[in-house]
């Protein structure tokens, strides 16, 4: 694992499996059996892209201070695209949780993969 001085390379997840949608546009295969690629493809894409850029930096954050950061949605929303993270199709890498000693409230952090540092 590699922690924060070299991440800012890395300008957006990788994400293996893609399905195509009725627009002719690739989105990342997110999991569940309510998932829509033509419904669900852009926003959940976006998102994912977004906690990817304020996490990427391996600092230890709330979801109050994921969403402060610009990242839209809810706690629950954010909390899956931390979990997807985790998963090899969107690279494995490690998503860490404490809880805050001041305040009680949970933190995360995600700690890119070497290989993801080396291909970015």
């Amino acid at each position: 694992m590699v922690r924060n001085s070299r991440l800012a390379t890395v300008e957006e997840p990788i994400c293996t499996r893609r399905v195509k949608a009725k627009n002719g546009n690739e989105y990342p295969l997110f999991d569940g059996r309510t998932y829509d690629v033509d419904r669900d493809g852009v926003r959940l894409t976006g998102q994912l892209k977004a906690v990817w850029v304020v996490m990427k930096d391996g600092e230890w954050r709330t979801f109050d201070q994921i969403k402060q950061a610009g990242v839209n949605g809810s706690d629950a929303s954010i909390s899956a695209r931390l979990r997807d993270f985790r998963k090899d199709k969107f690279g494995g890498h490690e998503v860490s949780r404490r809880r805050g000693i001041a305040s009680g409230v949970y933190e995360y952090q995600l700690v890119v993969r070497e290989s993801e540092v080396s291909n970015g």
